[in-house]
């Protein structure tokens, strides 16, 4: 169930209860979030929203679980579904990122896909180390 993890922070439990009521656990293990969403059905990307009324202000859900059972989130972090669903927010499940590692990830992607594109054209003579000299290049 949801609740077996122990709380890190004192505060009443009607707000945790009230956070627990809007997730469904799956058998994988993810708290699929019933609650609202933010933006309207026409915006692309929206995401799991959480009303504390403790701190009398909404949340997203994802950083609320995050912050109330694994640790603090600095400013700027974001926390990404390992398991790719939209709208889990089991803290397990999370990925915390800042600017700069969603950035390298993209680079690295890119460069991927270029190593891909090359080797299936017959150019397989770009190496891992030419890969890296690259890395290196765009660090600078």
């Amino acid at each position: 169930m949801a609740r077996e993890r122990q709380s890190k922070h004192m505060e009443p439990i009607d707000v945790e209860d009230s956070f627990h009521e809007r997730c469904q656990v799956i058998e994988c293990g993810c708290w699929i979030w019933t609650g609202p969403l933010s933006g309207s059905i026409r915006d692309q990307i929206r995401y799991p929203l959480f009303w504390d009324s403790y701190q009398g202000r909404y949340y997203s859900a994802r950083q609320w679980a995050y912050r109330r059972y694994v640790e603090y989130l600095p400013r700027g972090t974001t926390l990404t579904p390992k398991c790719e669903r939209s709208n889990c927010v089991n803290p397990e499940h999370m990925h915390a990122s800042t600017k700069e590692d969603r950035s390298a990830r993209k680079v690295m992607g890119r460069l991927s896909a270029l190593r891909n594109n090359l080797v299936q054209q017959g150019h397989d003579k770009l190496r891992h180390v030419t890969i890296e000299e690259i890395k290196g290049a765009s660090d600078e």
